[in-house]
């Protein structure tokens, strides 16, 4: 009987693609292996050392690698971010589905940027902008910027290097605003705009709700910050 290839949903998908091809890629924090499996399955690396701390997932993700026939060319590792991964080993590097702040951690715990990686490929479920805070403070260049929806909720996943000069932002973006990117305004991301307004919407309730409290102007400036990314779309895309 043959055997299924592996399903990912699209920001999975989103990640893998920005993941482009490689000889070795390593992913931290794989869970059960899905995305390490489905990069084998696609013929975009020739190895991938799969890490996680859990060592009932890396059990799951060996039992999912052996049945797709995929034991040879997955290498299963327990370990706290790059600890089970050599300066240098792998070209490309997955880090999806976890807190920006945590996956920052992890970027830190690096002797050398990205391990020596020439790619990263990172997917935070929330803390987006303190992620984005600690590369630009770190130097890190982000290449590709996608935001994704699935069902109601919307994703963002970054690809980064440390080979390249970062990106200086576009021209009346806000000071110190890193809650998304400029990077896909510029490439008119199909979600972008719907994702503004959402945030938007948030904040104006928000603020409502946080009248006279300590937490009101912070609260203010994001949603000025949303106000103004909102009109550079507008002007950049739908002035007639």
């Amino acid at each position: 009987m043959a055997r299924r290839g592996i399903q990912l949903s699209l920001r999975l998908q989103t990640a893998v693609e920005l993941l482009g091809g490689c000889d070795r890629a390593a992913d931290i924090g794989c869970d059960h292996g899905r995305v390490a499996a489905a990069i084998l399955q696609m013929g975009l690396c020739r190895k991938v050392i799969a890490t996680d701390i859990s060592l009932p997932s890396l059990k799951k993700a060996e039992r999912l690698a052996s049945y797709l026939g995929l034991a040879e060319r997955m290498e299963l590792r327990q370990g706290n971010g790059f600890e089970a991964i050599g300066e240098g080993e792998c070209e490309a590097v997955l880090i999806l589905g976890m807190g920006g702040q945590l996956i920052a951690r992890i970027l830190d715990g690096c002797k050398t940027p990205l391990n020596g990686a020439r790619r990263a490929v990172l997917q935070p479920m929330r803390g987006q902008a303190e992620l984005r805070r600690y590369l630009h403070e770190k130097g890190l260049c982000i290449e590709e910027d996608r935001i994704v929806k699935e069902g109601r909720r919307y994703y963002q996943v970054l690809s980064i290097t440390a080979d390249k000069e970062p990106q200086k932002p576009m021209a009346g973006w806000p000071v110190d605003c890193y809650e998304l990117g400029y990077i896909s305004l510029e490439k008119r991301e199909r979600w972008y705009k719907d994702y503004v307004c959402e945030r938007i919407e948030q904040y104006e309730k928000q603020c409502r709700e946080a009248l006279g409290t300590y937490g009101e102007e912070e609260l203010k400036k994001r949603l000025n910050d949303m106000k103004t990314i909102l009109k550079l779309w507008e002007d950049r895309y739908e002035t007639v």
